[in-house]
């Protein structure tokens, strides 16, 4: 997880072979303990958690890396756990960001986007891409410094989950 978390924000990006190897690992014990029916169950459970994650994707609030890190997580863990645990990183999020629209003075310049976003997406029926035309380089540069690494919040609630905080 912490090897997620420093490509992400090294990177930009969680690798495929990252996400492989955490994928693989339970897999693999899962098959030497003979707990064949364990792992087919944390399989399913991990394609459940894409499908959910899925349009999040689609439309640009959640990168491929982090649909793929959440979709591992019910490899090490039961299912309930895995969702409290998305949940908690959505939470995470949601409280990281804020903090960086407050702190850099965006706050109501992103909710007037959302809501222009929202009523274009109620006006036409069609989910798109959830960004900004960027044309202007120093305004598309600033608005990747309030990015959100999606790594981070993940980490933060295994790790709250690992020490019992819920």
């Amino acid at each position: 997880m912490s090897a997620a978390v420093y490509t992400d924000l090294s990177k930009g990006k969680i690798h495929n072979r990252l996400i492989f190897v955490a994928a693989v690992t339970p897999m693999i014990y899962a098959v030497l303990t003979i707990n064949f029916e364990e792992s087919i169950l944390s399989a399913a459970a991990g394609c459940a958690v894409v499908l959910v994650l899925f349009p999040l994707f689609a439309v640009g609030v959640l990168g491929g890396g982090d649909v793929k890190l959440c979709m591992i997580l019910p490899l090490y863990m039961n299912m309930q756990d895995a969702i409290q645990c998305i949940a908690v990183s959505f939470i995470s999020a949601a409280v990281i960001g804020l903090i960086k629209l407050v702190r850099n003075d965006i706050l109501r310049e992103r909710i007037k986007y959302f809501c222009s976003y929202a009523v274009s997406v109620g006006r036409t029926g069609k989910l798109k891409m959830y960004t900004q035309e960027m044309g202007d380089i120093e305004y598309r540069n600033a608005m990747a410094s309030y990015r959100i690494h999606f790594a981070v919040p993940v980490l933060i609630a295994v790790i709250m989950k690992a020490v019992r905080i819920y």
